[in-house]
């Protein structure tokens, strides 16, 4: 009776599921060694009961919980799939016959339809994990195996690495190589410091924390005119 009183209690002052999980477990434990150990029947009854109870309103629980915390994001999903689908239509009505028939209009209107179904909305996430899926095991694959070309930017960029840091330790980066790394962070389209000498931190922690390949950096600088990489 402890331990009900405490469930009681416990759910009323919290919503976190792993706290009323545990005391609904020591519960039901409490219950079943209460049931062995009692001496009548009709207690050892009585206590089962309270135990098969407690966990049939366990299982309540965790489908309504699930429930609620499911809807929120499938009802997330179905809004952004709808308005993807709705911008493609506007886009389509902007053009004729030719650029945007009618079959294709109305195969638009069907699938804006079906974004606002609880199916629409799990297709959705279900495609959107194994988009960012194929584009993490990618970056596993160049983690793992790098590419010559990834290999060949690598050897190329290390002795500029090397250079601008000794450089940057010692007071003599230029503002001039200071602004050849702006322009390369500007052509990755990454936000640029403000401060000068956070610039060439941001550019190599790009490469380091694999958002962008040495490939991609290279490229930047090179597109930047960087000296030496032209």
């Amino acid at each position: 009776m402890i331990n009900l009183q405490y469930l009681k209690w416990l759910r009323k002052i919290t919503t976190e599921k792993q706290f009323l999980d545990t005391a609904t477990d020591v519960l039901i434990m409490s219950l079943n060694l209460a049931a062995t150990a009692a001496g009548g029947e009709g207690t050892k009854v009585i206590l089962s009961a309270i135990s098969a109870g407690v966990a049939g309103s366990k299982t309540s629980i965790d489908k309504h919980y699930f429930y609620e915390k499911t809807v929120p994001a499938l009802i997330a999903a179905m809004n952004a799939q709808r308005k993807a689908v709705l911008e493609r239509i506007l886009i389509g009505m902007k053009g004729d016959l030719e650029d945007y028939s009618f079959e294709q209009a109305l195969s638009d209107i069907y699938e804006y339809y079906q974004a606002g179904t609880f199916m629409g909305a799990v297709m959705a996430i279900q495609s959107d994990s194994g988009a960012k899926e194929k584009k993490s095991d990618e970056k596993i694959l160049m983690l793992t195996k790098p590419t010559p070309d990834e290999k060949e930017a690598v050897k190329i960029l290390q002795p500029v690495w090397v250079e601008l840091y000794k450089d940057a330790k010692a007071g003599k980066l230029t503002q001039e190589r200071v602004s050849f790394l702006r322009k390369a962070l500007q052509n990755l389209k990454v936000e640029t410091p403000s401060v000068d000498k956070e610039v060439l931190d941001r550019l190599h922690r790009l490469l380091q924390q694999r958002e962008k390949t040495a490939v991609e950096i290279l490229k930047a600088l090179k597109d930047a005119k960087y000296p030496g990489l032209q």
